[in-house]
């Protein structure tokens, strides 16, 4: 398996430094968080929050309001169609859950400033993203990690510099799809040729600005980079790293690329996995895989 970007000449380094610098500008004047989600993720964080104030603030948002109501009724969840409300919905996904879905929701269909296609399938990244979720989600029951909805934020936000390129650097981003399929490279390796940078640290820029929690900004910002990750977020960034991989091996969704990632020594030691812990969350993901495959975006 291919494990370091192709060698270019000086000329495509130097233009690339050039490259990084203005994309990490243009990153930086991205849109601030909508006032409605600086609101929620200040009533999420707020002890005294409750299911009724959450649900007064959603009320005001058609669009979050159908993106949770329509998961929590898909097969996914196991509700079909029996829950009505918001109120029931907060209840049953829980506060974390719902700002993480109303946000992912909204940042996978946003258009940004692109005015023509990359050809990029948005679709088959929220599939993905979903599938990592998941598998974050059962990695941290079954680890008894601490917080179970913090595992499930990370892991569908972990692609969201893929997110950025595609909406606000179209074209250019074109030009990485062409090089990985026809190099047959990681999507990261040709993000860092042609951009300068790649989807982990456009993630950690758009992240930060939008303050959200530290854990979940560095398991989007080290999940292919485990080794340089804090160790207070090395459990975390693991997790999300081992449910990408196992989500691209089941080929659900996609990233992007067509190659399926090492399982890093790093997460082995920081998760303890075995084979049968391995073979485990492989066979999960893929009773899952039909629920989480029927959950497109609108």
């Amino acid at each position: 398996m291919l494990q370091h970007a192709p060698k270019r000449g000086g000329g495509i380094i130097k233009q690339n430094k050039e490259n990084r610098r203005l994309l990490i500008q243009g990153i930086k004047d991205l849109p601030t968080l909508p006032i409605v989600f600086r609101k929620m993720i200040e009533m999420v964080e707020d002890e005294k929050t409750s299911v009724k104030d959450l649900s007064d603030l959603l009320s005001k948002d058609q669009s979050i309001m159908s993106s949770i109501l329509k998961l929590v009724n898909s097969a996914f969840y196991g509700y079909q169609g029996k829950i009505a409300s918001i109120k029931q919905a907060i209840v049953i996904l829980g506060f974390s859950t719902i700002r993480s879905i109303a946000l992912g929701t909204s940042i996978f269909s946003t258009n940004g400033k692109k005015k023509e296609s990359s050809g990029f399938d948005r679709n088959a990244l929220w599939i993905h993203s979903l599938g990592v979720a998941t598998g974050a989600r059962i990695l941290a029951i079954d680890s008894g990690y601490k917080d179970i909805e913090e595992a499930f934020a990370a892991g569908l936000l972990h692609d969201v510099g893929k997110v950025v390129f595609d909406a606000f650097f179209s074209k250019d981003f074109r030009e990485v799809l062409k090089l990985v399929k026809n190099e047959k490279i990681p999507m990261r390796y040709a993000e860092k040729e042609i951009l300068g940078l790649d989807h982990a640290e456009a993630a950690r820029i758009l992240l930060k600005k939008w303050q959200l929690p530290e854990a979940v900004i560095s398991a989007a910002s080290y999940h292919h980079n485990l080794h340089s990750t804090p160790n207070e977020y090395l459990e975390l960034a693991s997790m999300v790293s081992v449910s990408n991989r196992t989500c691209c091996k089941l080929r659900i969704g996609s990233g992007g690329d067509r190659n399926v990632p090492l399982i890093s020594k790093t997460a082995i030691k920081a998760l303890k996995l075995t084979s049968p812990k391995i073979s485990g969350i492989e066979e999960k993901l893929e009773e899952a895989k039909e629920n989480i495959l029927m959950f497109e975006l609108t």
